[in-house]
């Protein structure tokens, strides 16, 4: 099942409310079914009423995180069933790639690393003052050794000393010093750190959300990519899928004490419905 595809023809215009685009969703994509997962997370099914007529939407470049990425990585943060007891940052030195197809290659080398080491983990990009991509991970540890700090520092300096933008942007004579830089940064215990908190994973998620100045794509930086993903293996399967109209829906959430069980549009993901013993966590009675 997936969301509702909203580049159908409609009787809306850009001058359309959002009360107005909430009614055509409700009316054309009446909500069917609902997957209950642990933790109070719900996703929403909805179904076309018809095909309708499909209009070509042309790609255009990514200037920020979309709210709909953003609320998916919400519905993830809570929806996991990992302990992620720390959190490693990459940073980049004074020269970084402005391309997001580099970046991932660059992330894709350490998040192999600590697939074969079996952490699972959850990662977030946002962007410097300067420019520069900033990647946080979330990992499913909470004891760092040295030898593991080294091994993901040297890792990662070791990556960036075979890339293409660092050797044609730092002079040959310079590469020595740049590089003992970086692993001395990456060294630092703030590189990576415990998480103390029992909800210190959630909470950085939320600070990371709200922060949407450093979600914005610098001018210069191509193919920004996804702003985040996570282990497949911390995803937990639904523990239940109901058929359900969307009375019965907006009845469960404000009995379970939920503010979507108000809103205009009731959106695809949705999490801490867990509020009363007759809210949607325990549907059917």
């Amino acid at each position: 099942m997936t969301e509702p595809c909203l580049s159908f023809t409609t009787n809306l215009n850009k001058n359309s409310t959002k009360q107005e685009f909430a009614a055509w969703v409700n009316v054309n994509y009446p909500v069917v079914t609902v997957a209950l997962y642990k933790n109070g997370c719900v996703e929403v099914f909805r179904k076309a009423n018809s095909k309708g007529t499909k209009k070509p939407v042309a790609r255009k470049r990514i200037t920020k995180m979309t709210d709909k990425s953003l609320r998916r990585l919400m519905f993830a943060a809570n929806r996991h069933t990992c302990n992620f007891g720390s959190m490693l940052t990459l940073t980049y030195p004074r020269v970084f790639p402005d391309n997001g197809k580099i970046v991932k290659e660059d992330l894709n080398a350490i998040l192999q690393k600590l697939r074969r080491w079996g952490f699972r983990y959850l990662w977030f990009l946002e962007f410097q003052k300067r420019g520069a991509p900033h990647i946080h991970i979330l990992i499913e540890t909470n004891y760092i050794s040295p030898r593991m700090r080294a091994a993901f520092a040297i890792a990662w300096v070791a990556r960036i000393a075979k890339s293409a933008w660092f050797t044609l942007s730092v002079n040959d004579e310079d590469h020595p010093k740049e590089l003992i830089k970086i692993l001395k940064v990456n060294l630092h215990p703030k590189a990576w750190e415990l998480i103390r908190n029992e909800n210190g994973a959630r909470n950085y998620v939320m600070k990371y959300a709200s922060k949407m100045s450093q979600k914005k794509v610098p001018e210069a930086y191509d193919d920004v990519g996804r702003f985040w993903g996570i282990s497949n293996s911390a995803m937990p399967d639904a523990e239940d899928y109901i058929e359900i109209t969307e009375s019965i829906l907006r009845k469960w959430l404000k009995l379970a004490g939920h503010p979507a069980g108000e809103w205009d549009l009731i959106p695809r993901f949705l999490w801490g419905t867990q509020g009363g013993e007759d809210g949607i966590s325990q549907p059917g009675n």
